[in-house]
């Protein structure tokens, strides 16, 4: 009976520990968003533009296409990402948004700071990059087409997962609505604990 008790509480307290990710309010209309934190963890978020709704052809890559340094591998999440075209509204969203705003310290009016989530979310369908401790955007559609290249090589086509750049303190995270991303982004530590 010991052994199972010690066991119970072991479990209760690392559960107790998990560190804090961010996982977008349910309630939150289709749209493209970045999230920053205060010192007690609690979001900030704010809508940006353009909307999802409106056209998102990539412009053209102002980044010199870089590979991921240290050869991350995929972690799957096993959620299936829906294929009614949602995903590559997404992926189109986001690309443009850091294509736009790679090297700039003033995002969404929040200034400089510890990085932040800058997701996408069209229907169920979610991608986010998580940024741990950076001052500044750094990313384009080149990496989220690597990223895309590792998931779907790990997980399959139209399955969930993350790929974590440990070299970046970044994260790519595809996945549907309500799944929690961006591990440890809320908490004083802010760096990626689950890869």
């Amino acid at each position: 009976m010991k052994v199972t008790l010690a066991l119970l509480s072991a479990l209760i307290s690392a559960i107790a520990a998990a560190p804090a990710g961010y996982t977008p309010p349910l309630d939150t209309p289709e749209g493209s968003y970045v999230v920053r934190f205060d010192a007690s963890g609690n979001a900030m978020t704010k809508r940006l533009e353009p909307s999802v709704f409106e056209s998102h052809e990539a412009t053209s890559i102002s980044l010199t296409k870089r590979n991921f340094p240290g050869n991350p591998s995929a972690v799957c999440t096993n959620r299936g990402i829906p294929t009614d075209g949602s995903y590559s509204v997404v992926q189109n969203c986001l690309g443009t948004w850091l294509n736009q705003h790679s090297g700039e310290l003033n995002v969404g009016g929040y200034g400089p700071g510890a990085g932040g989530v800058y997701y996408c979310r069209q229907g169920d369908t979610l991608l986010a990059v998580c940024l741990y401790d950076q001052d500044s955007i750094a990313g384009s559609p080149g990496e989220i087409d690597m990223f895309n290249g590792l998931v779907d090589g790990k997980c399959g086509a139209w399955r969930s997962g993350y790929v974590f750049i440990k070299n970046w303190n970044k994260t790519y995270h595809r996945t549907t609505w309500g799944e929690t991303v961006c591990g440890n982004i809320a908490t004083g530590t802010r760096k990626q604990v689950y890869a």
